[in-house]
C-alpha cells in the first residue's frame, strides 16, 4: 500500500490515506476512501488541484486516475470550496439555454447602457419584484434583488463580460475556465506562462466550429492534453539549446572539458533513452490525439443505427483507453527529462559562471 498525503492548497497536511495499486484507481473512489476514513480531517467542500494547476471538477474524476492527479511525493492537493462557489443546476440551464446567453442585456432608460440593474428582467424572463408578494413583511420593506445569474458565472469562472471579450464570454457560456489578469499576475514563471497559455488556447477551441458540439469538461481535457503536447515539444527545444550552449563554450575554452566532466554526474546513456522516451511519446500522443478526432468527426457523419456506427463507436472506445495510456506514458516521459534537464541547465550555469573567471583573469 502506498501512503499519499492530504493537503491543503494553503500547504497544511491534514490527513494521510494508504492506495493500493495506484496507478488503476480513480479520483473519484480516491473521494469515497477520504470521506470512509479521514472525513472529519477535511473540508466539507472540496475540489482536487491537478498537477497542472487548476481544480478537477466532480465530473471529471470519474475519467482521471489518481496519478494524473499527484503533486511530487506523493501528495494530493484539495482546494476548499464554499458553497456559494457551486452554482445551482437551475441557474447554469438558465445560461445555457438563453439564446443571448453572452450579451448583456440593455437596462432600462433611466440605467447606463451595458448594465444590469436590480429589479430589471432579461428579455423573455420574468421580473420577480413585480409579481404580488405573499410574504408577510412589514409595509415599506423591499425584497433582496434577484442576483443576475450572468455575473454569477462569471465571476465564478475568472472572466470578464465585457462584450469586447468575446471570447472570455463564449467560455463561460461552455463552462470553461479563464484566468483573470489578476490571477495571471500573481503568478510566475512557468505557472504563468501556463496561465497565458491557456487562455489563448481557449479561445482557439471555443471559437473552432469544428469543436462547436464541446463543452466544458471536453475542452478542458483536450486544453490539459494540448498543454502537455505543449510542454513536451518545449522540453526537448530546451535540451537542444542547453546542449548547444554548453558544446559553444566548451568549444571557445578547451580547459574547461575536463571541469565540467568532473562536475558531470549524468550518464550520455541516461540523456539519450529520457530524450528518445520524450520524443516517442510525444509523436505517439500527437497521432493518438488526431485519430480521436479523426473518428469522432466519422461518428457524426454516420447513422447512429447502422452497423458502420457500431463499428466506428467500438474503435472509439479503444482509441481512447489507448489515448489515456499514452496521455500517462508522456507525463512520465517529462518527469524523467525534466530531471535531466534540470541537471543539464545547472551544468550551463556554472560553466557561464567559470567562464566569466577566464574572462576576468584574461583582463
Amino acid at each position: 500500500m502506498t501512503p499519499v498525503e492530504i493537503k491543503l492548497e494553503s500547504g497544511l497536511i491534514v490527513a494521510v490515506i494508504f492506495i493500493e495499486n495506484m496507478p488503476t484507481v480513480m479520483l473519484t473512489d480516491v473521494r469515497k476512501k477520504i470521506r470512509e476514513e479521514v472525513d472529519e480531517l477535511v473540508p466539507e467542500q472540496f475540489n482536487f488541484i491537478s498537477n497542472w494547476g487548476p481544480p478537477i471538477s466532480r465530473f471529471q474524476e470519474t475519467k482521471i486516475f489518481l496519478t494524473d492527479a499527484l503533486h511530487k511525493r506523493n501528495v494530493l492537493m484539495l482546494r476548499e470550496m464554499s458553497s456559494n462557489q457551486y452554482p445551482s443546476k437551475r441557474k447554469a440551464t438558465e445560461v445555457e439555454t438563453s439564446e443571448n446567453v453572452d450579451v448583456i442585456y440593455p437596462a432600462t432608460p433611466e440605467a447606463k447602457l451595458g448594465e444590469v440593474t436590480e429589479g430589471s428582467a432579461a428579455p423573455g424572463t420574468t421580473d420577480e419584484t413585480s409579481l404580488p408578494s405573499t410574504s408577510t413583511s412589514t409595509e415599506g420593506e423591499r425584497p433582496s434583488a434577484k442576483r443576475p445569474v450572468q455575473r454569477t458565472l462569471t465571476s465564478l469562472f475568472g472572466a470578464k463580460s465585457s462584450p469586447t471579450a468575446r471570447y472570455a464570454t463564449a467560455a463561460v457560456r461552455k463552462g470553461v475556465h479563464i484566468y483573470s489578469q489578476q490571477e495571471i499576475l500573481r503568478s510566475s514563471g512557468g505557472e504563468k506562462e501556463r496561465r497565458k497559455w491557456w487562455n489563448e488556447k481557449a479561445k482557439q477551441l471555443c471559437e473552432d466550429p469544428q469543436l462547436g458540439m464541446l463543452r466544458g469538461e471536453a475542452i478542458d481535457q483536450k486544453l490539459h492534453e494540448e498543454w502537455r503536447l505543449h510542454k513536451g515539444t518545449k522540453m526537448i527545444e530546451e535540451e537542444m539549446e542547453t546542449r548547444e550552449a554548453i558544446k559553444a563554450i566548451v568549444d571557445k575554452y578547451p580547459d574547461l572539458e575536463a571541469f565540467l566532466g568532473s562536475k558531470n554526474k549524468l550518464k550520455r546513456e541516461t540523456l539519450t533513452r529520457n530524450k528518445t522516451r520524450l520524443e516517442v511519446a510525444v509523436q505517439t500522443m500527437t497521432r493518438s490525439r488526431d485519430t480521436v478526432q479523426k473518428l469522432s468527426v466519422r461518428l457524426q457523419n454516420t447513422e447512429k443505427r447502422g452497423v458502420e456506427f457500431q463499428k466506428l463507436q467500438k474503435e472509439m472506445d479503444e482509441q481512447r483507453e489507448s489515448h489515456k495510456f499514452y496521455y500517462r506514458e508522456l507525463g512520465k516521459a517529462q518527469e524523467a527529462m525534466n530531471k535531466v534537464l534540470s541537471i543539464k541547465k545547472s551544468q550551463l550555469r556554472v560553466l557561464m559562471e567559470k567562464k566569466e573567471d577566464y574572462t576576468t583573469d584574461a583582463e
